[in-house]
């Protein structure tokens, strides 16, 4: 069995009601195979983790929506552990992060803040979250919502055409 990622950004035009590809040269597979989520912030996308030619990435991607072009972040701070299938959610002129899946397919979980080119691990005075990829979080003033996740996917579960009904 194989898997098709994708590795590419569209766009959704409402007024047109149409689908456009964007295209760039350079920086191929920037656009975040199993990245999960991008957040907008200052006319740019900041994109962290996902899959490129080597395997799950910790790098950050700036895409800037003006000039469509990737350029890599070089941030400070402490950065999270490498990961795909990640949650991002736009948070005082950055984002936070939580949970996915690392190198080694590993389950993640820690949430972390990036703003003002650093990143942040976030300690909580208490930690009881199982750790978990392809949830949601949205933040709604100073709190932080997460919405469901996995921990693992059976994908021959999927695949075993006998348990579909005739």
């Amino acid at each position: 069995m194989s898997l098709g990622w994708f590795d590419e950004m569209v766009k959704f035009d409402f007024a047109t009601e149409k689908f456009e590809e964007i295209t760039w040269t350079g920086n191929e597979g920037v656009a975040g195979k199993a990245a999960a989520n991008a957040v907008h912030y200052d006319n740019n996308i900041l994109l962290f983790g996902g899959r490129g030619p080597t395997g799950r990435t910790d790098k950050l991607w700036r895409f800037d929506l003006k000039s469509g072009e990737w350029e890599e972040e070089k941030p400070g701070g402490f950065p999270p552990a490498a990961r795909s299938f990640g949650s991002h959610a736009p948070y005082e002129n950055g984002f936070l992060l939580f949970g996915g899946s690392g190198r080694s397919d590993e389950l993640l979980s820690g949430l972390h803040s990036f703003k003002n080119g650093k990143w942040a691990k976030i300690e909580p005075k208490e930690t009881f979250i199982t750790s978990r990829r392809q949830c949601a979080i949205h933040v709604i003033e100073q709190q932080v919502l997460l919405f469901g996740g996995v921990t693992h996917v059976d994908l021959g579960r999927f695949l075993d055409i006998s348990r579909v009904a005739a």
